[in-house]
């Protein structure tokens, strides 16, 4: 997984209760002091990443993730708490687990052509891999994608895409 960020250096790398998964995220945390504060209540004793001055928006969102049992419910408890939004793709050991942010603000796509299934912030990105756009997935939807397709794990909620975009499913 990769993301190409002005401000955060990632992916991360995580290790958890969860396991062990990498993070890539785009979006913007506007409560992030208070998230911070917020994780460190909660048992989070540091932050590593801060090499931009400042605590990682990908290291706070995989924190926020951490406190719950599994990570379906630690990406709803992440995208729950964060004051703006957080787009992201976890690569675990089973697959990669996609999340929008919960105001479908950036897109994020699964992409398909035999024998393979993609994902990506945007669709661009794989078509001249052959791929070809096979979900566009909806505000707060969390999906499961292998080789072999995608599986929703937490549906989609009813927030308005509040940027148009062109060529994109949906």
């Amino acid at each position: 997984i990769g993301c190409i960020s002005d401000t955060d250096p990632q992916p991360l790398i995580v290790r958890s209760h969860l396991g062990t998964y990498a993070i890539t995220t785009v979006g913007r945390i506007n409560n992030l002091e208070e998230l911070v504060g917020h994780a460190f209540e909660n048992g989070s004793s540091h932050f590593l990443e801060m090499s931009g001055g400042k605590v990682n928006a990908t290291e706070l969102t995989a924190c926020l993730i951490n406190q719950k049992d599994t990570l379906a419910d630690g990406i709803r408890n992440a995208q729950e708490l964060i004051d703006g939004s957080m787009t992201m793709l976890l690569l675990t050991k089973d697959g990669l687990v996609a999340a929008r942010d919960r105001m479908g603000r950036t897109p994020l796509i699964v992409g398909k052509k035999e024998g393979a299934t993609c994902v990506s912030f945007e669709s661009f990105a794989y078509r001249k891999l052959g791929y070809q756009d096979a979900h566009e997935l909806g505000p707060g939807e969390i999906v499961k994608v292998t080789p072999w397709g995608w599986k929703t794990l937490s549906p989609a909620g009813d927030a308005l895409h509040l940027v148009p975009r062109i060529g994109v499913l949906g």
